[in-house]
């Protein structure tokens, strides 16, 4: 009979552990958080793949300046670089301006093309940057009105059902009955 007494009680005390609260979970919640957590791994997964091109990059334009014939260049200024001599090779009848701005034109549109294959991945970062947050309040908004539901359904919303917990934990700090000060100002 203790026995059944003991492993009522220890199943009727709920399970606040991050586990617990996710396994007690309403199967909307456990969708966001899944989508929360998978949205995080592929955010971290991209901010980690921009670190390490940065880092390439940074090495490649070091490589680059510390040479001095511009023989020992990364990729990223080879093909940069190439742009530019391909467009100056090409046989065309113009001023020194015009072969200029048409070789420059070549080296920004190649850059141009290098920079957007860096690039790639950023607008997902600023989409689940901007969406996320809204997409978290859905959850929290959700389980809030399961709450009100379930207290709802039990038909007693009363504060010393709900707050007994609070309460006997006031009580048993106060070890003495409180004095009654009068009026005089003294303590």
């Amino acid at each position: 009979m203790d026995q059944e007494i003991a492993v009522t009680a220890v199943a009727a005390v709920p399970d606040y552990s991050i586990w617990g609260l996710v396994m007690q979970a309403d199967p909307v919640v456990k969708g966001v958080m899944l989508i929360l957590v998978l949205a995080s791994v592929a955010c971290w997964a991209i901010i980690f793949e921009k670190l390490v091109r940065i880092a390439w990059l940074n090495a490649a334009v070091r490589r680059l300046a510390q040479s001095e014939d511009g023989r020992a260049r990364g990729k990223l200024a080879s093909r940069i670089l190439e742009a530019g001599e391909r467009e100056l090779e090409t046989e065309q009848e113009d001023s020194p301006t015009e072969r200029r701005y048409r070789v420059e034109n070549a080296m920004r549109l190649a850059l141009k093309t290098e920079i957007q294959q860096i690039e790639v991945g950023l607008p997902f970062l600023a989409t689940i940057g901007s969406a996320g947050p809204f997409i978290g309040l859905f959850g929290t908004v959700w389980g809030i009105v399961n709450s009100f539901t379930a207290i709802a359904q039990q038909k007693d919303t009363s504060l010393a059902r709900r707050g007994a917990g609070h309460r006997r934990g006031f009580d048993r700090h106060r070890t003495r009955p409180r004095r009654r000060h009068s009026g005089s100002g003294g303590l």
